[in-house]
């Protein structure tokens, strides 16, 4: 605007009896409509583009449904369809339910037939039961409020998502009527993937083994066979610590020959990482591992090993990939053998097995409650404060150290592993030991025997009820 235009422009908003503050507010509240006018009009044109895109080129499949969650909004056309439910061709693809209260989950789960529903399990159900009755409020015009769930059921469905069937008292918010309503409602999968980490696999990454022995020779020779197969023979980014006790004077030809079977395998293979240690004292898990990792650097990945555990390369590599530094600690859960002459002993009706090694329920069982064996970076293993140094004897360090990560800011990766098999060999339990030791190791015992059915079969011999397995 020119000096010329601008003077004439306030000479006229200056002539006597101009409104100037009406105009400057007419002004301002213009600009503001046009804003709301242009907003709305935007909103309405980008909607119904949208709906056309969708009906024209990303129409639902004749198998989806709507989204149950349409009650609550008017913009249902956003929410993904959801697909229709997995339908099993045979009796084996049949997805289970899972059948929970308020207080429990019955379901196999880690072979118990129930547990408490608590963590995660429970806040699922409780969030579950708050969807419903909004979903209901919303359906019905109604407020209403849950009472009592009576009982439940959910079931997963990898491409559907999570369906649930609630059974549930409910009252209306003023108190004045209660009812009992069935609702099935499904917490849908997104089509989409979105990805949160990519990386490259790492197979340089040195796998450090920790394993602590005593009185062990024979099961030193085992071990040794496998780690000279798996690693030594492979070239495989490994070391190997042993950490040897001598509980008494008399250990003491035991531990020479744990010493010489080191030093003979660290001479044939010269470009090995494999040596040894020795701690003072009785032996102790415990004092024994952090020991090892005392001789190793914050950076060095750990494995944390017993002598009677079966790997493979495949391991090696899940143990790389599992465990981040800073992150993430990596607990495998090992197949447990059964007694190999429990086993062949067989049960009537049914083939005896031909290969131990297999993973199945007549061979072994996995050892959900064991945390023995990890993966983990020394500065993890030492964020924690380590394992405690307290516990001696059998049992007890390693669920205190899992205890401790799970309450930590690292994250716990948690899952069976086919490749760690812990070979059977008779034990027995110290009676010496604290009352929850002991306890563990007895049932630790009872349980690596043989399978119920199998134990069964051996008792019903014995009693003279069934024939000798032929």
């Amino acid at each position: 605007m020119s000096e010329k235009t601008s003077a004439m422009f306030g000479r006229s908003l200056r002539r006597p009896g101009f409104p100037l503050v009406p105009v400057c507010a007419g002004i301002v509240v213009g600009y503001i409509l046009r804003g709301l006018f242009d907003s709305t009009f935007l909103s309405i044109i980008e909607e119904k583009r949208y709906k056309k895109m969708s009906s024209e080129k990303e129409s639902t499949p004749a198998h989806c449904k709507p989204c149950p969650l349409c009650a609550l909004c008017s913009d249902c056309w956003r929410h993904d369809a959801i697909e229709e439910p997995y339908r099993p061709k045979t009796m084996y693809e049949v997805i289970r339910w899972f059948h929970f209260t308020e207080k429990h989950l019955y379901e196999n789960l880690d072979d118990d037939p129930r547990i408490g529903l608590i963590g995660r399990w429970k806040e699922d159900v409780q969030d579950i039961q708050e969807q419903a009755v909004r979903i209901i409020s919303k359906e019905e015009k109604t407020q209403w409020k849950v009472v009592k769930l009576n009982y439940g059921y959910k079931r997963i469905d990898a491409f559907r998502g999570m369906d649930y069937v609630l059974d549930m008292e409910v009252t209306k918010a003023d108190g004045t009527e209660k009812g009992r309503k069935l609702v099935h409602l499904v917490r849908s999968t997104r089509p989409h993937v979105r990805m949160l980490n990519l990386q490259n696999v790492a197979q340089e990454t040195v796998v450090h083994f920790i394993v602590p022995l005593s009185r062990v020779t024979d099961r030193l020779r085992d071990f040794m066979k496998v780690y000279e197969k798996v690693c030594l023979e492979t070239g495989a980014a490994v070391s190997l610590l042993g950490v040897l006790f001598r509980d008494s004077p008399e250990d003491q030809t035991s531990l020479d020959q744990c010493k010489q079977m080191f030093d003979q395998y660290a001479a044939k293979y010269p470009a090995a990482a494999i040596r040894y240690v020795e701690a003072d004292g009785e032996f102790s898990r415990a004092v024994g591992l952090d020991t090892g990792a005392r001789q190793l650097p914050p950076d060095a990945l750990l494995f944390f090993c017993d002598i009677d555990v079966d790997f493979d390369q495949g391991f090696l590599q899940r143990c790389r990939n599992n465990a981040e530094v800073g992150r993430q600690v990596f607990y495998p859960a090992v197949f447990s053998q059964y007694d190999p002459d429990l086993v062949m002993e067989g049960i009537p009706g049914k083939p005896k097995p031909t290969n131990l090694r297999d993973i199945n329920k007549y061979n072994g069982f996995w050892m959900y409650y064991g945390y023995g064996m990890a993966c983990m970076y020394n500065q993890d293993y030492r964020s924690v404060g380590g394992f405690n140094l307290d516990i001696h004897g059998w049992g007890g360090e390693d669920v205190e150290l899992y205890e401790r990560h799970v309450r930590s800011d690292l994250q716990v990766f948690r899952a069976m592993d086919p490749a760690l098999v812990h070979r059977y060999h008779a034990k027995t339990c110290d009676p010496d030991l604290t009352r929850d030791q002991y306890r563990m190791c007895v049932g630790a015992l009872s349980e690596t025997m043989a399978s119920k059915a199998q134990l069964g079969v051996k008792l019903l011999t014995l009693q003279g009820k069934l024939p000798p397995a032929a």
